[in-house]
């Protein structure tokens, strides 16, 4: 899913990292690299921690990519500057999300 969602958003233009988990993103942001944009994740097949979305800094937008059986979709939307984004999405909606929460729209 990755990396169709990387395809999907280099096709419309943005530069896309993939970074496997959440606690690879906070790694890498800790190592005082470039901050990204924004950071997109896929909750499919992996569990989010809360200790690892806790440590991500507020003023970065986060668009989570999530299933209808998902069940930490109300704990994510209490972070600043995060959008949920329910399976299955079309390309238009993603990008959509992506310029959202790019662009401080929510």
């Amino acid at each position: 899913m990755r990396s169709i969602i990387a395809s999907q958003l280099v096709g419309e233009g943005y530069q896309v990292k993939g970074i496997r988990t959440l606690e690879e993103a906070v790694s890498q942001l800790r190592s005082r690299g470039p901050s990204p944009t924004a950071l997109v994740l896929d909750t499919l097949n992996q569990p989010l921690s809360l200790d690892a979305m806790d440590s991500l800094p507020d003023e970065i937008p986060l668009l989570v990519c999530t299933g209808p059986m998902d069940q930490g979709g109300p704990l994510l939307i209490q972070r600043p500057k995060t959008r949920l984004l329910q399976k299955p999405f079309t390309i238009a909606e993603l990008v959509d999300s992506v310029q959202k929460i790019c662009y401080k729209e929510n």
